[in-house]
């Protein structure tokens, strides 16, 4: 993206109890089976999104938003 535009992180979960992305977005996330936020990041910024089945049993998944 080019700085000062926004960028739409998308996920989708099934069977989970909790989800986070770090560092934040500019809306909260829980689980849902499609769901998107946004994320204006000043300079290229990878976003880790781990989702936590509430038994102790968590996945993760990365993305990098270039920022030029």
């Amino acid at each position: 993206i080019q700085a000062g535009e926004r960028s739409s992180l998308c996920y989708s979960v099934s069977n989970a109890k909790a989800v986070k992305i770090e560092p934040k977005t500019e809306e909260p996330v829980w689980p849902a089976y499609s769901r998107c936020v946004h994320a204006s990041p000043r300079k290229t910024t990878k976003y880790t999104l781990t989702i936590d089945d509430g038994s102790g049993n968590t996945k993760t998944a990365i993305v990098e938003v270039k920022v030029q």
